[in-house]
C-alpha cells in the first residue's frame, strides 16, 4: 500500500528466524510521514511478533534504520562540493557484483525440514566512494539489515579481508579470494571454522555457492547451499 508522501505499508520476511517462508511468517511494516512544523514525523509499526523477545529485537534494529535515516536527511549538503575520490583499484575485478541480487538457501541444517528453501535479499555497493564494497543482506526498501560484510584489500596482498556483522550480534572475519570465476571465503577459529566456495557464472548472472562448517578444524561438513541471482 502506497500513499505518496503519506503511507507506505508491506510485507516483510527474515530468512535468519528460521521459519519457512510461508505468509503467515510475514509481518506487515507500516510506515507513517506527517508534518510537525517545518519538519516531519516519521512513524513505524511492525506486527507479527511472535515473541516478547522478537519485537524487542526488531524494535533495537528499526531504531537503528531510522537514526541513520535521520541523520542522512538532515545532514548539509557538503558532499556536493568534495572533490571525487579515486576508487580502490585493488578492489576492481569485485565489479561483477556490484548490483541487487536475490537470494535462495537450500539443504540448510537451521531449516525445519531438508526440503525447506528460505529466500532474502542482498547488495553489494561501493562505499565511500570505492574504496570499499560493502555486501548487505535484508531488502533495503522493506525492512532493516540481517547482515553486513565489508570488503577490503591491502595492496601487497593477493587475498582480501571481510568484516561481517549480523542482526545476532555476531561480528567475524573472513579472508576472501576472487578470481577465475570462483569466490571464496574462509575462516578458521577455535571451536568454529567455515569456508564457502561459489561460481560466478560466465555472463555473471548467477552464483552458486555452498558453506561447510568444522568445529575441529579438520572434519568439515556441509552446512548449506546458496543460490544469488542477478537482478540489475
Amino acid at each position: 500500500q502506497l500513499q505518496p508522501k503519506r503511507t507506505l505499508q508491506y510485507s516483510h520476511f527474515s530468512p535468519l528466524s528460521g521459519v519457512p517462508d510461508k505468509p503467515g511468517n510475514y509481518h506487515t511494516v507500516t510506515i507513517e510521514l506527517s508534518a510537525n512544523g517545518n519538519q516531519t514525523h516519521v512513524s513505524l509499526t511492525q506486527d507479527n511478533n511472535a515473541t516478547e523477545e522478537e519485537r524487542a529485537h526488531s524494535e533495537r534494529m528499526w531504531e537503528t534504520m531510522l537514526a541513520a535515516l535521520k541523520k542522512f536527511v538532515e545532514q548539509p549538503n557538503a558532499q556536493a562540493q568534495r572533490p571525487p575520490f579515486n576508487p580502490n583499484p585493488t578492489l576492481d575485478s569485485l565489479a561483477v557484483l556490484v548490483g541487487d541480487w536475490n537470494m535462495e538457501l537450500s539443504n540448510a541444517a537451521f531449516l525445519p525440514n531438508p526440503s525447506d528453501t528460505a529466500n532474502g535479499a542482498v547488495s553489494f555497493e561501493w562505499m565511500e566512494e570505492g574504496a570499499f564494497l560493502v555486501m548487505r543482506m535484508g531488502n533495503k526498501a522493506s525492512g532493516p539489515l540481517e547482515a553486513v560484510w565489508l570488503i577490503g584489500r591491502d595492496e601487497s596482498l593477493p587475498d582480501y579481508k571481510v568484516l561481517y556483522f549480523d542482526s545476532r550480534k555476531v561480528s567475524r572475519i573472513y579472508a576472501m579470494s576472487f578470481a577465475d570465476g570462483v569466490w571464496k571465503m574462509w575462516r578458521d577459529a577455535p571451536g568454529f571454522s567455515q569456508r564457502f566456495q561459489g561460481t560466478v557464472s560466465a555472463d555473471g548472472n548467477t552464483i552458486a555457492g555452498y558453506w561447510e562448517k568444522s568445529f575441529d578444524g579438520s572434519k568439515w561438513e556441509h552446512d548449506f547451499d546458496v543460490m544469488y541471482t542477478k537482478v540489475r
